[in-house]
């Protein structure tokens, strides 16, 4: 791991040095080397998109999900709950809620099964859901909670 950092650390200098004799392009393809070597490190993301948007002017749709997805990486790296974020807007994301609200739902043993297998069949993405899923009892139970307090207060107002 050290190694790759290190590794990353000089292809991040010569994309310095290169940027600054203007040969974009290789600085561009250093960094991005810089970046498959250490793609924890917040600064390489910088670079590349910086260097990105300079030709923003001939950019087509690859162009703009290419600069979104590092963007929303970076975002990732310095706030880890951006993850859950991001999960929100994945195709598959919107495909699961269904199926967990149903397994919830279901009657018996066999359809809860069902659905449990469905979910599991689509692998790690199903973990943002889920867990969303969860936390949506736990803002239940706050409110709950809140609207419980407020008729004490109430109460005892009277």
């Amino acid at each position: 791991m050290k190694k790759n950092k290190d590794k990353a650390l000089v292809w991040e200098l010569k994309g310095d040095n290169l940027l600054k004799a203007k040969k974009d392009e290789k600085a561009f393809d250093a960094y991005q080397k810089a970046l498959d070597l250490d793609p924890e490190r917040v600064p390489l993301y910088t670079k590349i998109i910086e260097l990105h948007e300079k030709y923003i002017d001939n950019w087509d749709d690859q162009d703009f999900a290419y600069n979104l997805s590092l963007s929303m990486k970076r975002q990732e790296i310095e706030n880890p709950y951006f993850k859950r974020v991001h999960a929100r807007l994945e195709e598959d994301y919107q495909e699961i809620l269904p199926l967990i609200k149903k397994m919830f739902e279901a009657k018996t043993i066999k359809s809860e099964t069902k659905y449990v297998e469905e979910i599991h069949a689509k692998g790690p993405v199903a973990i943002y859901p889920l867990i969303d899923y969860l936390m949506s009892f736990k803002e239940i139970g706050k409110k709950k909670l809140e609207k419980k307090a407020k008729q004490n207060a109430q109460n005892k107002s009277k």
